[in-house]
């Protein structure tokens, strides 16, 4: 099974702390790691792969994170 994750956004719900450049699913929230991170480290429990579906200007950040 394949897993999708959607993330994208600009950031704006968690202001000032999520910005455009780092917005809050890539922000260390919980134990130090990001709900990005948590994320995919759930889904990796359950299926053989993850797709990523996100924006160019988050996409480092992403792979960053992997």
């Amino acid at each position: 099974m394949k897993n999708l994750i959607l993330c994208g956004g600009v950031g704006s719900r968690l202001w000032p702390l999520s910005r455009t450049l780092m917005p809050k699913q890539f922000y260390p929230l919980i134990n130090g790691k990001s709900l990005f991170e948590d994320t995919v480290l759930r889904n990796m429990e359950s299926c053989d792969s993850v797709l990523l579906a996100t924006n160019s200007s988050q996409y480092l950040l992403a792979v960053d994170q992997l």
